[in-house]
C-alpha cells in the first residue's frame, strides 16, 4: 500500500519528542498500514471527502 504524509506531519511529530507513547502508537499504525492488503484491515479508518483515495486514521 502506498503511504503519503503531509509535510506538516513530520513537523508536528518533532514538536512531541517527549510523548513516547504517542510516537510509539504512530509507529505501530504506520507499520499496520504498510502490511495491510485491503483497506478494511486497518482499524478506525475513515475515507476523506477529497478526490482520490485518502483516509484518516484515528488513534487513541
Amino acid at each position: 500500500m502506498k503511504i503519503e504524509f503531509k509535510k506538516s506531519f513530520a513537523k508536528d511529530l518533532r514538536k512531541k519528542p517527549h510523548e513516547k507513547d504517542l510516537l510509539e502508537n504512530i509507529k505501530d499504525i504506520i507499520q499496520k498500514v504498510e502490511r495491510a492488503v485491503p483497506i478494511g484491515d486497518i482499524a478506525n479508518h475513515k475515507k476523506l471527502k477529497a478526490e482520490g483515495k485518502y483516509y484518516h486514521i484515528r488513534s487513541g
